[in-house]
């Protein structure tokens, strides 16, 4: 409120007005009110995610894109996560045939380790 506006209640108050119409309640009413109107905006705006508000129109622009050149695409799109973990595991099965072979002796070799080992600490 402006001073002017303060001037003119203390002028009315002076002068002995009083509260007569509901329009002069809602008005005391509102001018109590106001600093708690204040502290709950106040409490709101500093929960507010600022980075968020300003990459809004980025992402808003990044979804377009994907809805519009990404739906009937063969690459993994974070919204078709299911069907990216399938091509995923047609990968995994993929390099795992092209893995070499493990070499058999050395296997053999580690099973003799062990069986001697176990041979000396039981005797």
């Amino acid at each position: 409120m402006s001073e002017h506006s303060w001037q003119i209640i203390r002028s009315f108050w002076n002068a002995g007005g009083t509260i007569k119409a509901l329009s002069d309640y809602v008005f005391i009413i509102v001018l109590l009110s106001t600093p708690f109107i204040w502290i709950l905006g106040l409490k709101k705006l500093l929960k507010i995610k600022y980075i968020s508000l300003l990459l809004y129109p980025l992402n808003l622009y990044n979804r377009y894109i994907i809805n519009k050149y990404g739906s009937d695409s063969s690459r993994i799109v974070l919204r078709n996560i299911k069907s990216g973990q399938k091509i995923i595991e047609e990968i995994k099965d993929q390099l795992d045939s092209i893995k070499p072979e493990k070499n058999k002796e050395s296997s053999n070799i580690r099973a003799e380790i062990n069986k001697t080992i176990n041979n000396i600490n039981k005797s």
